[in-house]
């Protein structure tokens, strides 16, 4: 996958990857570093009920953005990560220390229900997409509720609803900062009526 995107992004394409498990995110982070080396300041923009963050013996779908924070320091890189709709319940105590430690901004989905608490938010999110050389906007659909989106691996009972997730995303559209994205966890084996497929 890493190489896919850094030849698409090569080719002066905006790639746009679907999946699958979240696992997919370390792929397309390493694709974007390939292709733009000379990009300092990469925020990394998430819409998830999840941090992500887990130390684990071999990666997998819950371990992407700790993949990212090691490569960060290894190569001497800021880590800046912007995660929308975490979820108190589906995150452990230690997830929570983890991303404190590493200086990530975060919302609760309980605090992305109103249209004050979204604006809120996106004050928040402006100000990290004015100080970053490019954007990586990836988006796992177990950030919306389950009536919206059944067919994810861990559906979530609040989320965030459609419509603030979609401000989000075209608030960093806007920015044109938006180098790379992707669409994570849609499992059709769980969305017997299409219902997922059609919110992705």
């Amino acid at each position: 996958l890493a190489q896919r995107i850094g030849h698409v992004m090569t080719q002066g394409a905006r790639p746009l990857v679907l999946g699958g498990g979240h696992e997919v995110a370390w792929g397309t982070f390493q694709g974007l570093m390939r292709a733009r080396p000379d990009l300092h300041r990469v925020l990394i923009v998430n819409l998830d009920a999840h941090f992500d963050l887990r130390m684990a013996a071999h990666a997998n779908s819950g371990t992407p953005f700790r993949q990212m924070a090691d490569w960060c320091q290894t190569h001497q890189r800021p880590f800046h990560y912007h995660v929308l709709g975490i979820s108190r319940f589906a995150n452990t105590r230690a997830l929570f220390d983890r991303a404190d430690a590493l200086g990530v901004h975060y919302h609760l989905d309980e605090n992305l229900q109103t249209t004050p608490q979204l604006a809120l938010a996106q004050a928040a999110l402006a100000d990290d997409l004015a100080h970053c050389d490019a954007v990586y906007l990836t988006i796992c659909l177990d950030v919306l509720p389950v009536a919206l989106a059944p067919g994810v691996s861990a559906p979530a009972t609040l989320g965030v609803p459609l419509a603030p997730v979609e401000a989000i995303v075209d608030q960093v559209l806007q920015s044109g900062r938006l180098a790379v994205a992707d669409l994570a966890e849609l499992n059709p084996g769980q969305d017997p009526d299409g219902r997922t497929a059609r919110e992705a």
